[in-house]
């Protein structure tokens, strides 16, 4: 998962946004999710603090429920 690391370290204090894309089976989802993971991130960063904010998006294709007879 080293794709969606960000490194907090070196981050000046501030608001900062990320965008990430890894695909599907670096993050253990199977092969019914056929689209890359995009990810957006806002971080603020403060002396004492850290807010996280993440979106994750994704696309695949599944097997209605209704329709398995």
């Amino acid at each position: 998962m080293s794709g969606l690391r960000i490194n907090i370290s070196k981050l000046s204090e501030g608001i900062h946004n990320r965008s990430l894309e890894i695909e599907p089976g670096d993050i253990g989802l199977d092969k019914r999710f056929t689209e890359n993971a995009r990810v957006e991130a806002t971080l603020e960063k403060s002396t004492r603090q850290l807010y996280l904010k993440v979106e994750l998006s994704t696309g695949g294709m599944f097997t209605c429920d209704r329709c398995l007879d």
